[in-house]
């Protein structure tokens, strides 16, 4: 790093330790992406001995980089190649040893030779740079164009930008506007994951329009909450539907029900979406190439339903929807479905109390997760959303592992017996009795008027734990006899207490 800075032009004192400041960064992040030191040194040893191998290919990729994007006012520099790559071929495999964040110091495998050679960061190919640059945030990838001619341009060919509003100074709001054009408008490369973090969806609108013109297969946008109102997702602005787009993660946005459409009919290669404390508006997420959805904190006011076209071959394996606000989704005829989480919790409130919330807040979860192999459904005690899905019960013939919340032992046990009857294969189960239920909710009644716990004959199940905190004690013998008399299979029961 000493070498690195007096390699450089003058700068000033404070110029100086902001390039300190980065470069160290980008050793760190270097290291994040190994187990331990050794495999560090064995992966940047790896790398020094195929960068000979490497120059052509790189150099005929920058030549094919330019020629693709010669419209872009900047000129690729010469680069300047070092002295170290040139003698690389005749090096020996040699011990590598870290002395010093910023450097790495080869030290011979033998003899007395005491010199040492130092390997600087700019001495790695450039594709493992621009690797490195994707985990810095996008304000520090583009100070680093000040180290040396070779690093001046490779922030506009970074393949992933992480945009954070956070970076600037609050009262600044030009200023970043500025930059996030600049980054994008004057990109060498296509764009693979697009992250940003802003308020409002003014200019975010026109932003995630031009990563999607990048052709970039992953975007993230989350509103970060400067603004009172809740921003609208504008798909008449963004052409989601261009093709290439395979993950979507959404944050504190609205979200339409005309996105949804787009994002069910037009986006063939989206594998992925996440929405987080995001309002939805749209009868159904429906799309046939959706591999994973997650849902975390929604609201939502309407019926919406999860489901795979008539038309389609279902593909979806992983559902995950936490902690819903005013209602909870509908699954329907998810038949490619492997795992699912659903988690809710006292914001919901459709207690059994009130008949208005039974006639609001009922939605069919279960029917459409009857394929599963993995399944996990937490709820406090009063909360009857799942509960209200007992009379209609479904078999769950593919079921191996169950996680349930305390929802499952209401009307003595009634809702833990249906699943054990209706899940043929069932071999591991999991009870948590951890929930912490607010006083409104643990003074109603436990449930709907459903027949109290019964029997059932489990063959399959081995291995049971519950997890509970202290006061559950008569629940627990309750439930460990429940368990002892009705599945002899059990060849292990444990029960860990966890504090509140």
């Amino acid at each position: 790093m000493v070498a690195l800075l007096n390699y450089l032009p003058i700068f000033s004192h404070e110029g100086k330790t902001e390039i300190w400041r980065i470069a160290t960064r980008l050793e760190e992040n270097i290291f994040a992406e190994v187990t331990d030191e050794s495999m560090y040194v064995k992966e940047i040893n790896m790398e020094i001995q195929s960068l000979v191998l490497k120059a052509n290919a790189d150099i005929q990729r920058r030549h094919e980089r330019l020629a693709i994007h010669s419209s872009n006012p900047f000129s690729l520099l010469p680069q300047r190649r070092s002295s170290t790559l040139q003698k690389q071929n005749n090096v020996q495999p040699q011990t590598l040893s870290i002395m010093k964040v910023g450097s790495i110091v080869e030290e011979p495998s033998g003899g007395t030779n005491n010199s040492a050679k130092i390997y600087r960061i700019s001495d790695l190919s450039n594709d493992l740079l621009l690797s490195i640059l994707s985990l810095l945030p996008a304000k520090e990838v583009v100070r680093t164009s000040v180290l040396s001619t070779q690093w001046r341009h490779l922030w506009a060919s970074v393949p992933c930008l992480n945009i954070s509003e956070d970076q600037f100074d609050v009262q600044n709001e030009e200023q970043f506007n500025k930059f996030v054009n600049s980054i994008l408008l004057k990109r060498r490369a296509l764009l693979e994951r697009f992250c940003l973090h802003s308020a409002g969806t003014g200019h975010a609108n026109f932003w995630i329009n031009l990563a999607v013109e990048n052709n970039v297969k992953d975007i993230e946008f989350c509103d970060t909450g400067r603004n009172s109102d809740l921003p609208i997702l504008d798909s008449s602005i963004i052409d989601f539907g261009y093709g290439g787009l395979k993950i979507l993660r959404l944050g504190h946005v609205l979200v339409p029900s005309d996105v949804f459409d787009t994002l069910n009919e037009s986006c063939p290669s989206l594998e992925e979406l996440e929405l987080a404390l995001c309002t939805v508006e749209g009868p159904d997420i429906s799309s046939p190439s959706l591999v994973h959805l997650t849902l975390i904190s929604c609201t939502t006011f309407g019926d919406l339903i999860i489901c795979t076209p008539k038309e389609e071959l279902p593909i979806l394996v992983y559902l995950k929807i936490e902690s819903p606000r005013y209602k909870c989704p509908s699954t329907k005829k998810l038949q490619s479905l492997k795992t699912a989480s659903i988690s809710l919790d006292n914001l919901l409130h459709s207690d059994a109390d009130d008949d208005e919330d039974l006639e609001l807040y009922h939605s069919q979860i279960l029917v459409g997760l009857s394929n599963v192999q993995s399944l996990e459904l937490r709820a406090p005690i009063a909360e009857v959303t799942f509960e209200l899905e007992m009379m209609n019960f479904p078999v769950f013939k593919n079921l191996t592992t169950l996680v349930l919340g305390e929802w499952c032992t209401a009307s003595s046990f009634y809702p833990l017996t249906c699943f054990l009857r209706c899940s043929p294969q069932l071999t591991n189960l999991t009870i948590l009795l951890n929930m912490h239920s607010c006083e409104y909710c643990l003074a109603l009644e436990q449930g709907p008027p459903f027949p109290m716990g019964g029997s059932f004959t489990s063959n399959h199940l081995k291995k049971v734990k519950i997890k509970c905190v202290q006061g559950h004690h008569n629940l627990v013998e309750e439930l460990v006899k429940l368990l002892r008399e009705n599945a002899k299979s059990i060849k292990e029961l444990s029960i860990e207490e966890m504090e509140i």
